[in-house]
């Protein structure tokens, strides 16, 4: 889009200037303002042929990207969201919760959520890129970095942001992970 807009704000620029030296001082043609109208001119083709080639490609590169969308449970068509969403090789897990009595069980439960949904979708714990923690305690969470650590092979980690957070979707929840990966 950014692309786009520039190459219409500088098509309009230089339609202006090219009318201006035609249109608006025609008595006054002097051999440099027909070189100068000779010039912007083939700016302006070339700048017709930059915004069809950008508008030519964006439209084919958006139509081969396919989006696919998948529910895991029934809440989410209630809720109105997907828990996995696959754009390209882009793999998008919504934020997974647990109901487990403490904040560790919770974490595991949720990284063994997150490995199953990733093995439906043909994917392994490596193929996350990123990782977004939500958790109403955050000193708590950090003294967790072992069950977290133990389910990513020595060195592979994920990107990663951790949050603290007053509430989660339910009260008994103390943490939701979201994550990111990335398909071959």
């Amino acid at each position: 889009d950014l692309i786009t807009k520039r190459h219409e704000c500088s098509l309009i620029f230089y339609l202006t200037d090219f009318a201006i030296l035609f249109v608006g001082i025609p008595q006054t043609l002097t051999p440099f303002r027909l070189f100068r109208s000779v010039q912007l001119f083939l700016k302006l083709v070339r700048n017709l042929v930059l915004l069809g080639l950008t508008l030519l490609f964006c439209s084919v590169s958006t139509a081969d990207t396919k989006i696919e969308r998948k529910m895991y449970n029934p809440w989410e068509a209630e809720i109105g969201y997907s828990q996995v969403v696959i754009a390209g090789n882009n793999v998008y897990l919504s934020g997974i919760a647990s109901d487990r009595a403490t904040l560790k069980e919770q974490v595991s439960e949720i990284y063994t959520l997150i490995e199953n949904t990733l093995k439906d979708n043909n994917l392994g714990m490596e193929s996350i890129v990123k990782q977004v923690i939500y958790t109403t305690d955050i000193e708590a969470f950090k003294k967790l970095g072992k069950v977290r650590k133990e389910k990513f092979k020595e060195g592979q980690y994920p990107s990663s942001t951790l949050v603290e957070v007053q509430r989660l979707y339910s009260p008994n929840h103390m943490v939701e992970i979201e994550v990111v990966a990335f398909k071959d």
